[in-house]
């Protein structure tokens, strides 16, 4: 039988490509942006905002030099509550960012084990017990033509035969939705 290209590549490699592709970790990095954002804005609104101005007046015969200077009141309001929301924001969306991550790769590294055990399994009753099945309903079968052994001996070894293909078959079945699952995990369209 042929292996899925995917199996072949490591299970770095398959990590890496699902956490570049899976829109959930896109979605946590925008929004992790954003939080920052918001906490540069909030540590630059903690400094006042002083005016200052200078001119000239004339009034007359009187030439003025006029200036001033504007200080927002209280003077030691530094916006700290803002700023530490701000902050607990940008950890909190971190942290998210950080267990996301790690579910996925865990889910990556469950998924791929999955499909290596079924793929061992397949290859197990490939080498061995479909031959074993094969073998033992062919010798009843001669031995029924023989006369050494009734039908029901016969119908024993085709049932035995039938359940182990139903398995073998079942097998490949979930072999092929394992597959299907690590492709959709890792963001790919295809098994290929």
């Amino acid at each position: 039988l042929e292996r899925s290209p995917l199996l072949s590549l490591p299970l770095e490699e398959l990590k890496r490509e699902s956490i570049a592709q899976r829109i959930e970790l896109s979605q946590l990095r925008a929004r992790l942006e954003v939080e920052r954002s918001q906490l540069g804005l909030q540590q630059a609104n903690a400094r006042p905002d002083w005016e200052f101005s200078a001119g000239y007046k004339r009034t007359g015969v009187f030439n003025t030099l006029i200036g001033y200077v504007s200080v927002p009141l209280p003077f030691f309001q530094r916006n700290q509550g803002e700023i530490g929301r701000a902050a607990a924001a940008v950890n909190a969306t971190e942290y998210e960012l950080i267990a996301q991550t790690r579910y996925i790769e865990a889910e990556v590294e469950a998924s791929q084990r999955a499909v290596k055990r079924l793929e061992e399994r397949q290859r197990e009753m490939d080498r061995d017990l479909l031959r074993q099945a094969d073998e033992s309903r062919a010798i009843a079968l001669t031995a029924y033509r023989e006369g050494a052994a009734d039908l029901y001996k016969l119908l024993e070894a085709q049932r035995a035969r039938n359940e182990v293909r139903r398995l073998y078959q079942r097998t490949r079945l979930d072999l092929q939705m394992a597959l299907a699952e690590l492709a959709l995990i890792v963001g790919r369209k295809e098994l290929r």
